[in-house]
């Protein structure tokens, strides 16, 4: 048999957990020698609920090769679907743009499970993992007390009156 299929997050370990944000470079190569027969994801996600993900058109687990009511939202997320993956040994996707949405709806892990078989069998599961912070849900460390008095707001420590601009002589 020829080598399983190989599932890559380039520039990235794939085996790691990254922040979503709009910076975040999701560009996912599959390498298949013998073909790809079948291509699922699944989405478990604290964010990305079954709810989120119908208000956008789409579901939590999907098939790309045949992707049904949901081939245009995919493709519009930047999933291939279809021909562009059935029997292909090379796919690439990006979904970058995906990214940055995640953090808008939510603060938790979401995970992408790619379910890769190809058509010798072999199957090979990986997930693109990431976790979103959402903006202001997240209490933040509190800031440090602000020291009392003057020397604070009026560096030097002259928490007097400023002279009329009459009086300011030239040094």
């Amino acid at each position: 048999a020829v080598m399983p299929p190989v599932i890559e997050w380039e520039g990235h370990d794939i085996s790691q957990r990254y922040e979503a944000t709009a910076d975040l470079q999701a560009k996912i190569k599959i390498t298949a020698a013998a073909g790809i027969r079948e291509f699922k994801v699944e989405i478990i996600s604290d964010v990305l609920t079954s709810q989120v993900l119908e208000g956008i058109g789409l579901t939590t687990s999907f098939d790309l090769i045949h992707p049904g009511q949901y081939a245009e939202i995919l493709k519009g997320l930047g999933f291939p679907t279809g021909d562009a993956v059935l029997n292909r040994t090379s796919v690439s996707f990006d979904i970058s743009p995906f990214m940055p949405l995640i953090p808008l709806l939510g603060s938790g892990d979401s995970d992408f499970k790619l379910t890769v078989t190809d058509n010798d069998d072999a199957t090979t599961v990986a997930s693109i993992m990431v976790h979103s912070s959402k903006e202001g849900e997240n209490p933040e460390p509190e800031p440090e007390p602000e020291p009392d008095g003057p020397e604070q707001e009026f560096p030097g420590g002259g928490a007097n009156p400023l002279d009329p601009p009459s009086s300011v002589t030239e040094e």
